[in-house]
């Protein structure tokens, strides 16, 4: 497969390609910034999720974060998460419950700019952090939307259920 090089020839491809093709398509992603930028938004208080394309079959969102903001612990619904970092480098965290059911960091990993990434429940738990001093743009392909998911909610120590949105679409 040749390298994507833009965000119409990877939406041909995620239409015409199945499920099990979606690891290989998000490795050969190499969108150049210039393409994407116009789709990006962002917020001092949040990391942004932009919609930019959902089917029953796959949903691909945006997500902007600016330097300090991170996502809570969280689950993926049972679906099939695939990540490309586009500009700049996000912190990884996995994590596994104890016996209370509290998370326990196992992992830690740098996902670096051009770099792309796959989670899933089997894998565990996981948070987000840009902890860098830069904004940072990621794009995650769903292999199928998530309408909500769990999360660790540290004011109250235990996991809640949240319903998915969008800063935008």
């Amino acid at each position: 497969m040749k390298p994507i090089a833009s965000l119409s020839n990877l939406l041909e491809l995620l239409s015409e390609e199945g499920d099990d093709d979606y690891e290989h398509i998000v490795q050969q992603i190499q969108i150049p910034f210039s393409e994407i930028k116009p789709h990006t938004q962002w917020d001092s208080n949040y990391y942004t999720r932009t919609c930019l394309v959902r089917t029953k079959k796959y949903e691909l969102l945006l997500l902007c974060w600016e330097s300090g903001q991170f996502s809570p612990i969280h689950c993926h619904d049972s679906q099939e998460c695939w990540m490309h970092i586009l500009q700049g480098y996000i912190t990884e965290e996995r994590y596994e419950l104890d016996e209370d059911g509290i998370p326990i960091k196992t992992n830690t990993t740098l996902l670096k700019e051009g770099t792309s990434y796959h989670i899933n429940d089997d894998l565990g738990f996981h948070n987000l952090d840009n902890n860098s001093n830069e904004r940072c743009v990621s794009l995650h392909l769903y292999a199928s939307p998530i309408e909500e998911c769990s999360y660790y909610s540290e004011e109250s120590g235990s996991f809640k259920r949240k319903k998915m949105s969008d800063y935008s679409r």
